[in-house]
């Protein structure tokens, strides 16, 4: 995001938020994003960009792995991902990852191992560009029953063979740190 301040000094500031060559700006109070936004020019839809760091695990218990359906209606067919999520501010990743095993699955799980980090930028259905960087873990079962999340980002979880991963919908980071788990 470009940030130009084109008024210094004053009580309202004139600032470009968009791609360089976009004549799209804001007038503002002290502090940038707040205030008017004028266009110039042609319309302009400008999108966010946000940056969100999660962590996820991959729990593999007796030839099944736990997965589960984004509640999002516009995967179709639905998509499949690792029980995870956000991590809050003030919070490790082992921690948000036993959190979000318990809310996502209802599972208990233990001993969260390192497989690796990946990183991608894609754009979301309302324009807005998403920069996710996952933390990604092997994990352990440690108890509790399977049960689905009400009113969250999954809407159903459950237990996969791993034979049968090739035939889902599976999100490209969930099925890469699947195979690096086998692997290790």
């Amino acid at each position: 995001m470009i940030g130009t301040r084109s008024a210094v000094g004053s009580k309202e500031s004139t600032y470009n938020f968009c791609h360089e060559g976009c004549r799209t700006t804001f007038v503002t109070g002290p502090e940038p994003g707040v205030g008017q936004r004028l266009e110039l020019g042609r319309n302009h839809l400008m999108s966010k960009q946000h940056t969100s760091v999660r962590a996820y695990g991959v729990l593999v218990h007796d030839g099944r792995v736990a997965l589960v359906r984004s509640s999002n209606p516009n995967h179709v067919p639905p998509l499949w991902w690792l029980p995870g999520g956000g991590i809050d501010f003030g919070e490790s990743p082992e921690d948000t990852l036993l959190r979000e095993f318990v809310e996502e699955t209802g599972l208990e799980v233990r001993n969260p191992m390192l497989l690796g980090v990946s990183s991608d930028v894609r754009r979301r259905d309302n324009g807005d560009r998403i920069h996710t960087v996952r933390v990604v873990y092997r994990v352990e079962m440690a108890g509790g029953e399977m049960q689905h999340e009400v009113h969250g980002t999954t809407d159903h979880a459950g237990w996969f063979d791993l034979a049968d991963l090739e035939l889902m919908n599976l999100a490209d980071y969930a099925r890469a740190a699947i195979s690096d788990a086998q692997s290790k």
